[in-house]
C-alpha cells in the first residue's frame, strides 16, 4: 500500500540574499557565480498513522521531487535568463545532491522574487519575511558554529558548508551524520527520489524533532568558483502543475491470504480479520490458530490483520479435503469475545505441481475494477476500496490470482506520468482488491494499469478504469 505526503511548506534560501521565495513554485539549487539551499516540510501525522497500521519496519518513505529540466529536452537544453542580469544560467550536470537534518524551526514566508528584479516583476511580490539565507524566521538567526580558531560565530544558510564537508566525510563512511540522503545526477534532468526511511523512523521514535530536511549541492560541488551559475530546478508544493513533491510512503507487505487455494506440502497464510463497528481494529493479544488441536504461529500484519502460517504434511491429504480453522483469545476494547471457526479445502500436492510434460497455462483472462465506475467524477476526500475479478473471457468464470499489481497514472498526449508506480493487489478470502485514498492525489483524471503474473507471463492490461477526482462539489454536479 502508498500513503502519499504532501510538503506543506517549501522554499530557496540564496547565500548573500535576505529575500525570502517561500511562494515560488520553483525550488532552485545554484552553485558557481551564486549558491543556494532549499527548505522542505512535511507534516508527520500521515506518516505515523501508515507506520502505525502496517509494520514499520516494511515500509520506505521517499521524497519524490519532479526536476523542472525534465519535461522535454528542449527544456533540458535551453539556457534560463539570467537571474540579476550578470550572470548566465546553465543547467548543471554530472553533480551529487545531499539532504540533511534542519536542526531548527523556520517559516516558509510569502515571498515570490528577488528584490533585485522589482523593478520588473513589481515589488508587492518580493518579502524578506521569513527563513533565507541569515534568519530561520523573522528576528531568529539560524544557530551557531565553533569556527577553526575556537570562536562562537553565527551561522548563514542553516549550517556551513564546512560543517556539511564534515558531515558528508561521515555519511560516506557510514557513520551517523546530519546527512540523510544522496542522489548521483547524470544528465542533470534527473528527479530527485530521496530515501528519507532512517529520518522518518527517527523521528517517529522522538529521536529528533520534525523540523523538515536542506536540500543542496554535495560541500565540494558547492564550493566551486565560477563566471557563471549552475543550476538545477524543481517544482515546489505551489506550482500549479501536476507535478507537486510528495513522501511516498510504501509498504511492500500484501495481504496473499490462502484460504480459497490452500495446497498441502507448502507454507500457507490463513488470515483473520479483527473489524469492530465497521472498523479495523487491533486485537489486545495476538489470536490464538488452532487447526485439529495443533496451535499454529500468529503474526499481525497491519491494524485488525492477522495470519497463521500453516503447513499440511503432503503425504496425508490425497484428495480434497476440508479443515476447520478455530480463532480464540480475541480481546478487544476491554472486551472478550467467542472463539471463530473458520474452514478451509486444503488441495492435494497433485494439483499444485506439474510433473512431467510441459503443460503451459493458458488462461484468457480479462480484469475488471469495480468500486469506481468508469469515467466517474469522485470528490476529493474520498476513500475507496477497489475489486479486480480477472474474468475469463466469454464465460461466467473467474480466476483468483496471488501476483498481480496496480498502476495508477495521468497522461498528457501519449506521454504517461506515475503517481503510483506498481503496488501490490492484496488477496482477501476470494477478492483480488486495493485502496485509493483521494485526498492523496491532486484534482485531475487519472488512469489504472493492471498486470498479473498468469502461468510463466507477465499480462499488463492497459487503461482498465478512468476517474477524475475533483475538488468541489459544484464540479461533481456539472
Amino acid at each position: 500500500m502508498v500513503t502519499r505526503t504532501f510538503l506543506d511548506k517549501c522554499t530557496t534560501i540564496i547565500q548573500g540574499s535576505k529575500d525570502n521565495f517561500g511562494l515560488n513554485p520553483i525550488g532552485m539549487l545554484n552553485y558557481g557565480a551564486m549558491v543556494s539551499r532549499c527548505l522542505v516540510h512535511f507534516d508527520m501525522e500521515n506518516i505515523e498513522n501508515a507506520c502505525k497500521n502496517g509494520n514499520k519496519d516494511d515500509i520506505k518513505h521517499i521524497l519524490k521531487l519532479t526536476n523542472c529540466g525534465s519535461i522535454d529536452n528542449n527544456s533540458f537544453n535551453a539556457k534560463p535568463a539570467p537571474e540579476d542580469g550578470f550572470f548566465d544560467r546553465e543547467r548543471a550536470t554530472s553533480f551529487d545532491i545531499i539532504a540533511f537534518r534542519v536542526p531548527e524551526f523556520w517559516d516558509g514566508g510569502r515571498g515570490f522574487d528577488s528584490s533585485d528584479d522589482f523593478w520588473f516583476v513589481g515589488k508587492r511580490v518580493v518579502s524578506q519575511h521569513g527563513a533565507n539565507w541569515y534568519y530561520a524566521y523573522d528576528g531568529k538567526e539560524w544557530g551557531t558554529e565553533i569556527d577553526g580558531e575556537g570562536h562562537i560565530v553565527p551561522v548563514e544558510g542553516i549550517v556551513s558548508n564546512e560543517t556539511l564537508e564534515k558531515e558528508y566525510e561521515k555519511y560516506s563512511k557510514g557513520e551517523e551524520s546530519l546527512i540523510i540522503a544522496r542522489q548521483h545526477f547524470d544528465v542533470g534532468n534527473e528527479n530527485f527520489s530521496f530515501d528519507i526511511t532512517n529520518y522518518v523512523n527517527d523521528v517517529i521514535a522522538g529521536k529528533y524533532q520534525n523540523y523538515g530536511i536542506g536540500i543542496a549541492f554535495s560541500p565540494a560541488t558547492e564550493s566551486i568558483s565560477l563566471g557563471n551559475i549552475q543550476y538545477v530546478g524543481f517544482f515546489t508544493n505551489h506550482t500549479n502543475t501536476f507535478f507537486t513533491p510528495v513522501v511516498e510512503s510504501r509498504d511492500n507487505s500484501v495481504i496473499s491470504d490462502d484460504r480459497y487455494m490452500f495446497f498441502a506440502g507448502k507454507t500457507n497464510k490463513l488470515y483473520f480479520y479483527s473489524i469492530l463497528g465497521g472498523i479495523p481494529t487491533d486485537l489486545e493479544e495476538l489470536p490464538v490458530c488452532t487447526i485439529n488441536g495443533q496451535e499454529y504461529p500468529v503474526t499481525r500484519q497491519n491494524t485488525g490483520v492477522y495470519y497463521a502460517t500453516v503447513k499440511v504434511d503432503r503425504g496425508s491429504v490425497s484428495e480434497r479435503t476440508i479443515l476447520y480453522d478455530v480463532w480464540s483469545n480475541l480481546k478487544a476494547n476491554g472486551e472478550e469475545f467467542e472463539e471463530v471457526e473458520m474452514e478451509f479445502v486444503v488441495y492435494p500436492r497433485s494439483e499444485f505441481a506439474s510433473l512431467g510434460n510441459y503443460s503451459k497455462v493458458d488462461f484468457n483472462l480479462e480484469p475488471s475494477i469495480s468500486g469506481i465506475n468508469d469515467n466517474e467524477k469522485i470528490y476529493q476526500g474520498d476513500e475507496r476500496t477497489l475489486n479486480v475479478i480477472f474474468k475469463v473471457k466469454y464465460s461466467s468464470d473467474y480466476e483468483l490470482l496471488k501476483d498481480c499489481q496496480y498502476r495508477i497514472y495521468v497522461k498528457d498526449g501519449k506521454r504517461e506520468y506515475d503517481v503510483i508506480n506498481w503496488d501490490n493487489i492484496d488477496t482477501c478470502g476470494k477478492n483480488n482488491s486495493f485502496k485509493i485514498k483521494s485526498a492523496e492525489l491532486m484534482p485531475g483524471q487519472y488512469h489504472v494499469d493492471v498486470r498479473a503474473k498468469v502461468g510463466t507471463d507477465l499480462r499488463v492490461y492497459k487503461d482498465k478504469l478512468k476517474f477524475t477526482i475533483v475538488d468541489n462539489i459544484t464540479n461533481i454536479i456539472h
